[in-house]
């Protein structure tokens, strides 16, 4: 690994699910209901999009349509932003969770939880961003359209992303797109050859998920990085799955900055996209195994 690489800085935005159980299912319960209706102490947005739940050196936890999402504070080390995940996620549930009638005492790292359409019916215009898709529009390195806000009033899914942010490398202003593009055949590939969900995975294809999902991110610092979308918060649940898609993520900025990628891509960009979108777990495994055999 190149000392350029080595210098990376990791950030992550991850989004979870608080849960209720109905028969043998988990349902969504979405953060409106806390600070509406179960007395949670919040601090609004001023925009009323990200009402703020809790505070946590230096990390935050806010609402984000039918989520709750995390801001943490970057860091060189991915195995301090997973630890912080860990330790921000336990005491979420310990002081707002638990106590909750109904509501599961743990927030949820899977790609995809239901959603009661019948239950949530004509809930208000407070409910309006817990049904709509789309809303921050985001990139795909593969296709220009521009993102649209869909309704998903009766859509019967909600989706949990894992985005991870990098920055402190000039590559990620010079040429984000190349970037992407070796993401998506180390990171995005460990995403989905790893992922203990592939089910729930396919289901989050229904919108979220594309191989060459990402965001150019302007830091509060001045820094210039980049978000990659395309995983799903499924790695937040397991060490050992965040270890592999943050090592081949490593391998991923080593292929762009070393110029590794004008051989590995030709060979294996289209078939990984096709492996992730397909979520063919066996598949992207294979890919991994003969791009580390190039390396």
């Amino acid at each position: 690994m190149s000392n350029k690489v080595n210098e990376v800085v990791w950030g992550a935005d991850p989004e979870f699910g608080a849960v209720y159980r109905s028969g043998d299912d988990f349902y969504v319960m979405p953060p409106i209901k806390f600070r509406r209706d179960f007395g949670v102490t919040f601090e609004p947005d001023p925009e009323g999009r990200h009402p703020v739940f809790m505070q946590l050196e230096g990390s935050i936890v806010h609402e984000d349509g039918a989520a709750f999402e995390m801001s943490l504070p970057p860091t060189s080390s991915w195995k301090e932003l997973w630890e912080r995940i860990q330790y921000v996620k336990k005491v979420f549930a310990e002081r707002v969770l638990s106590g909750i009638p109904g509501v599961l005492p743990e927030l949820l790292s899977i790609p995809s939880i239901k959603w009661d359409v019948e239950r949530w019916k004509g809930e208000g215009d407070d409910f309006e961003l817990c049904t709509q898709f789309g809303c921050d529009p985001d990139f795909d390195v593969y296709d220009t359209k521009t993102c649209q806000v869909a309704d998903a009033s009766l859509h019967p899914w909600r989706y949990f992303g894992g985005h991870i942010h990098m920055s402190n490398l000039d590559i990620f202003e010079e040429d984000p797109a190349l970037v992407v593009r070796c993401m998506v055949i180390t990171a995005g590939l460990a995403s989905t050859a790893f992922s203990p969900y592939p089910e729930l995975e396919k289901e989050r294809m229904f919108l979220y998920g594309k191989p060459g999902k990402f965001r150019p991110q302007n830091y509060k610092d001045g820094t210039i990085g980049l978000e990659y979308r395309t995983p799903s918060t499924a790695w937040t649940s397991s060490f050992t799955m965040a270890e592999k898609v943050f090592n081949w993520a490593k391998t991923g900025l080593e292929i762009a900055v070393t110029g590794l990628y004008k051989e590995i891509l030709p060979e294996f960009e289209l078939s990984a996209r096709k492996a992730i979108k397909d979520v063919q777990t066996h598949t992207a495994t294979e890919i991994l195994s003969k791009i580390g055999g190039r390396l």
